[in-house]
């Protein structure tokens, strides 16, 4: 891992364009692209990351976006690792900041990722008593992180029906010797070759989220698998045998007049294909244990309340769109329409509130490390998948026909028509063009394929729904007042508190 030994350790938006023209192997439609700074399907989401980048070197925002780390260097706050309660707040308004940016719109903000690896930092006595040699490696790419101001995506999601190819999950070992015997790829990501400076893998991980627009990848793996399996590293989104496979681009040449947020571009969603990938030594964290997937739930709470916090921001932002849409139809003096803007503002205050518990009743793991607290962060996870679709149906019903009806600059521009349609498309209290702006905001949000899949990524990031809701059944700590109500009804406290006490003891789900 190379080290950026200047003193200037804080990329620019163009730095960290730079950074990306590295060789990397990225494939849409057929074909390969050659700079994902400039293509279509990948430019507008690396525009809004760049202008992350540039934050920190804005001074109204280098003190939210940047620390000045012990030895005196001032480095980025997305791989802080928090010590203590301050350190956390420090950390919720940088997410705050990144995620405003883009509306709450991209589920792999600017530190997200980063997040992970700041897990196994936290919990990196788990991995020490596995293995101190490789667990020493989670300190050292950190601190590189912070040097080389990187972002990262992150893969953990097995392609669809891989795991029901039995002989592939059962621990059986193929040999893979050559570059391009794709006939011969593991569908489930394994390790096939273990070396003394290194290791091998093949297969594939699906929704990497950012990667084709970020530096590097962090791999993580499910429980439940075979010790081949069970691996946890970081690679170079450049490095030799890995193919970045994009899915269709969401919102192709939209208009900037009518679609105000999906014409700026999204993040992308690829397939991983890992054709015989070395990974250094001392990239990887974790081999051959499958027990440490099980941990996830407590190493993830920081990644989850990343997502939580832009959940948050994004829940705020709703209420501030549907107060401009009621006002710009004239319908704020209906009593029906006031009270859905407060299911709005309820949702939003639900989830300000959980973020700031997390916060607030943080722990400090065994490795020293303040980290969010977990119950409220799966809390807050369960009650944002649940209500999110509910919320966006309340913003598409206070919006009415308003989506539908959109225009182009060059309708608003015609002189024979323009006037015309100025006329009869003039808001409540707003010009015809702004409001056809904001209701172009509305369907980039509700109904527009970008948003859409804002809407699927929301509900399955990370798991479903059900298994949420499980970890919220094992996770949740209700010991002491079970044993009160057992006192109270002058019971056998240590017979009825059993139960509890055993889920205390795992705080794991139940479906592994």
């Amino acid at each position: 891992m190379a080290i950026n030994t200047t003193k200037a350790l804080l990329r620019t938006g163009d730095d960290f364009k730079q950074s990306l023209r590295d060789g990397r192997v990225v494939w849409y439609a057929g074909e390969r692209i050659e700079d994902v700074t400039t293509h279509p399907a990948t430019a507008g989401g690396i525009d809004r990351i760049a202008e992350l980048f540039d934050l920190q070197h804005d001074p109204a925002h280098r003190d939210v976006m940047t620390y000045e780390r012990e030895d005196g260097q001032r480095v980025t706050r997305a791989w802080q690792l928090p010590r203590s309660h301050e350190d956390l707040d420090a950390k919720r308004r940088m997410g705050e900041l990144s995620s405003i940016k883009t509306l709450g719109m991209f589920g792999r903000q600017f530190d997200n990722i980063a997040w992970t690896m700041l897990g196994l930092g936290a919990y990196e006595h788990l991995f020490t008593a596995d293995n101190p040699e490789l667990a020493g490696n989670i300190g050292r790419y950190i601190r590189y992180a912070q040097d080389n101001n990187l972002i990262i995506g992150g893969i953990v999601a097995d392609p669809q029906g891989a795991r029901a190819k039995e002989k592939w999950s059962i621990g059986e070992r193929v040999p893979l010797e050559h570059h391009g015997e794709v006939d011969r790829l593991p569908p489930l990501l394994r390790v096939v070759e273990q070396r003394s400076d290194g290791i091998v893998v093949a297969g594939a991980k699906i929704v990497g989220t950012v990667i084709p627009q970020a530096n590097e990848l962090i791999i993580l793996t499910q429980p439940g698998v075979s010790p081949e399996e069970s691996f946890w590293c970081a690679i170079p989104a450049a490095s030799e045998g890995l193919h970045i496979v994009l899915r269709q681009s969401l919102a192709p040449g939209a208009s900037g007049h009518a679609h105000p947020l999906a014409s700026r571009g999204e993040e992308q969603d690829c397939l991983i294909i890992l054709d015989n990938v070395f990974v250094p030594m001392d990239r990887v964290f974790s081999l051959g244990n499958p027990a440490l997937p099980m941990e996830y739930g407590d190493i993830g709470a920081g990644e989850h309340w990343s997502t939580l916090i832009r959940m948050c921001v994004k829940a705020e932002l709703l209420v501030a769109l549907a107060q401009l849409v009621i006002d710009s139809v004239g319908t704020a003096r209906v009593a029906k329409v006031r009270e859905q803007v407060a299911d709005l503002v309820l949702y939003a205050q639900v989830q300000r509130s959980l973020v700031q518990s997390a916060q607030d009743y943080f722990i400090t793991t065994e490795s020293g490390v303040a980290w969010p607290q977990v119950d409220y962060v799966t809390a807050g996870r369960v009650y944002g998948v649940e209500n999110y679709g509910k919320m966006i149906g309340v913003l598409r019903e206070l919006s009415g026909q308003g989506p539908l009806m959109l225009f182009s600059k060059a309708d608003f521009t015609h002189p024979q028509l323009g006037p015309l349609l100025s006329q009869v498309t003039e808001g409540f209290d707003m010009v015809s063009e702004a409001k056809n702006t904001l209701m172009g905001l509305v369907w980039d949000i509700t109904s527009d394929s970008f948003g859409m899949r804002v809407d699927y990524f929301e509900r399955l990031n990370g798991y479903p729904l059900f298994f949420l809701k499980e970890r919220l059944f094992g996770e949740y700590d209700r010991v002491a007042n079970v044993e009160f109500l057992a006192r109270f009804l002058e019971l056998d406290v240590e017979q009825l508190a059993r139960p509890a006490r055993v889920l205390a003891a795992t705080r794991k789900p139940a479906l592994g």
